[in-house]
C-alpha cells in the first residue's frame, strides 16, 4: 500500500505490516501488528542498503518510485529505465533527452538526502496560490506535505518536457485570475509564459492539455483548483 509514492504498509497472506519511511520517502522499517520489527536497513549516498536486517526483498522498495530486482540485487527499476545503486546512475538514458535538464543523461540527482527521481517528466504544482513547473525529483509534494499552509498538490503530471509543462502553467495562471477569490492572492502575477512566446509553449500546452482531458480541459483545470483549496485551505475559497 502506498500514500502518493511512499510505501506505507504491506499485506502478506493474513498479516498486516506497517512500513515507515524517512523524509523523502526511502522505507527504513518495517513492524508487524504485534509492534515488532521484522525489517530494517540504513541506506549509504547512493541509495545502496546497509545494515539489513531482516529478509532483504521483504521490503523491495528503495528511493522513491523504484524497487529493487530480487535476482539483480543493488539494481532498482524506476518505472522508465534501471537505476544501478553501486554506480548512483542509471544504466540507460533518460527517455525525454536534454529536456530532464541532465546533461550526462545517465545521472540521478544532485542531492539524494533531499530529491527524487520518481518518473523524470514534468510536472505542473499548486502551493498556496502559486502554481509553478518542477521536476518529479524536486519531488514538491513530499517537501511540503507536513505542512498544512505550504502544502503543494501536483495538478498535472507526466508532461513529456518543460516547454510544455510551462504551457500548461501559463493556462492554469489565467485560470486562477479569473477566480475572483484568489486573483488578489496569486503570487507570481506575472505571466509564466510572456507574450510573443517564440517556442510556442502555450500552444504545446493546450494541445497536451487537450490530447489527456479533450476540449473540456478547461473545467478540469477549474476542479483541480478547487480541489486543492478545498483539501488544503490556505485562506482561499474556490468556486
Amino acid at each position: 500500500m502506498f500514500q502518493g509514492f511512499t510505501p506505507v504498509a504491506k499485506i502478506q497472506g493474513n498479516k498486516a505490516y506497517s512500513i515507515i519511511s524517512d523524509h523523502i520517502g526511502k522505507p527504513i522499517q518495517a513492524i508487524d501488528d504485534n509492534g515488532e520489527l521484522v525489517w530494517s536497513c540504513d541506506y549509504d549516498i547512493y541509495g545502496r542498503l546497509k545494515n539489513v536486517k531482516g529478509e532483504r526483498t521483504f521490503i523491495p522498495f528503495r528511493q522513491a518510485g523504484q524497487i529493487e530486482d530480487a535476482e539483480l540485487e543493488g539494481l532498482y527499476y524506476n518505472r522508465y529505465r534501471w537505476y544501478n545503486s553501486e554506480t548512483g546512475t542509471y544504466i540507460s538514458q533518460d527517455p525525454i533527452g536534454l529536456a530532464g535538464n541532465n546533461p550526462t543523461l545517465y545521472a540521478f540527482v544532485k542531492n539524494l538526502n533531499a530529491e527524487v527521481d520518481i518518473l523524470g517528466p514534468a510536472t505542473v504544482y499548486l502551493r498556496n496560490n502559486e502554481i509553478y513547473v518542477g521536476k518529479a525529483k524536486q519531488n514538491a509534494k513530499t517537501r511540503y506535505k507536513s505542512d498544512k499552509v505550504n502544502s503543494a498538490t501536483d495538478i498535472f503530471t507526466d508532461i513529456p518536457d518543460t516547454d510544455t509543462a510551462q504551457g500548461v502553467e501559463d493556462v492554469v495562471h489565467d485560470r486562477l485570475l479569473l477566480n475572483k477569490d484568489l486573483t488578489d492572492k496569486v503570487k507570481n502575477i506575472n505571466k509564466p509564459v510572456r507574450i510573443g512566446d517564440k517556442k510556442g509553449r502555450r500552444k504545446d500546452g493546450i494541445k497536451w492539455l487537450k490530447q489527456k482531458y479533450g476540449e473540456n480541459y478547461l473545467e478540469e483545470i477549474d476542479k483541480k483548483i478547487k480541489d486543492h483549496y478545498s483539501e488544503n485551505g490556505n485562506g482561499c475559497k474556490a468556486k
